[in-house]
Protein backbone atom coordinates (compact mmCIF):
# COMPACT_ATOMS: atom_id res chain seq x y z
CA UNK A 1 0.00 0.00 0.00
CA UNK A 2 2.70 2.75 1.17
CA UNK A 3 3.89 2.00 -3.09
CA UNK A 4 0.57 2.61 -4.30
CA UNK A 5 1.21 6.27 -1.67
CA UNK A 6 4.03 7.01 -3.50
CA UNK A 7 2.98 6.87 -7.48
CA UNK A 8 0.13 8.93 -6.21
CA UNK A 9 -3.05 6.44 -5.63
CA UNK A 10 -4.40 7.35 -2.75
CA UNK A 11 -3.55 7.29 0.91
CA UNK A 12 -1.61 5.37 3.51
CA UNK A 13 -2.42 4.44 7.11
CA UNK A 14 1.16 3.20 8.19
CA UNK A 15 3.79 2.53 11.26
CA UNK A 16 6.56 4.97 11.16
CA UNK A 17 9.54 3.29 10.48
CA UNK A 18 8.09 1.74 7.10
CA UNK A 19 7.35 5.06 5.73
CA UNK A 20 10.12 7.48 7.47
CA UNK A 21 12.28 7.79 4.89
CA UNK A 22 10.02 8.92 2.37
CA UNK A 23 8.91 11.34 4.74
CA UNK A 24 12.18 12.51 5.29
CA UNK A 25 12.93 12.91 1.58
CA UNK A 26 8.89 14.17 1.32
CA UNK A 27 7.78 11.54 -1.18
CA UNK A 28 5.46 11.24 1.65
CA UNK A 29 3.63 14.02 3.51
CA UNK A 30 1.28 14.05 6.58
CA UNK A 31 -1.80 15.45 6.12
CA UNK A 32 -1.78 17.12 9.62
CA UNK A 33 -3.74 20.28 9.22
CA UNK A 34 -7.58 19.35 9.40
CA UNK A 35 -8.65 22.76 8.27
CA UNK A 36 -7.28 22.13 4.53
CA UNK A 37 -10.14 21.24 2.66
CA UNK A 38 -8.97 18.02 1.29
CA UNK A 39 -8.03 16.71 4.75
CA UNK A 40 -11.69 17.50 5.44
CA UNK A 41 -13.15 16.04 2.54
CA UNK A 42 -11.16 12.48 3.49
CA UNK A 43 -12.18 12.33 7.04
CA UNK A 44 -15.38 13.23 6.02
CA UNK A 45 -15.33 10.27 3.35
CA UNK A 46 -13.57 8.03 5.94
CA UNK A 47 -16.06 8.50 8.87
CA UNK A 48 -19.14 7.74 6.07
CA UNK A 49 -17.28 4.52 5.29
CA UNK A 50 -16.57 3.66 8.79
CA UNK A 51 -20.67 4.51 9.42
CA UNK A 52 -21.67 2.22 6.64
CA UNK A 53 -19.06 -0.80 8.03
CA UNK A 54 -21.25 -0.72 11.77
CA UNK A 55 -24.24 -0.62 9.83
CA UNK A 56 -23.47 -3.30 7.10
CA UNK A 57 -22.28 -5.88 10.26
CA UNK A 58 -24.99 -4.29 12.16
CA UNK A 59 -23.08 -2.36 14.88
CA UNK A 60 -25.09 0.72 14.97
CA UNK A 61 -24.39 3.38 17.43
CA UNK A 62 -26.27 4.56 20.07
CA UNK A 63 -27.51 7.74 19.00
CA UNK A 64 -28.00 8.43 22.67
CA UNK A 65 -24.16 8.28 23.19
CA UNK A 66 -22.60 9.96 20.25
CA UNK A 67 -21.59 13.68 19.83
CA UNK A 68 -20.18 15.61 16.89
CA UNK A 69 -16.72 15.80 18.63
CA UNK A 70 -15.57 12.22 16.82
Amino acid sequence: MVQATLTGQGVVLARLPLIAESLASGDLVEPRNVTRPEVMAFCDWLKSQAALTREAIGDVPDPDTVDSLD
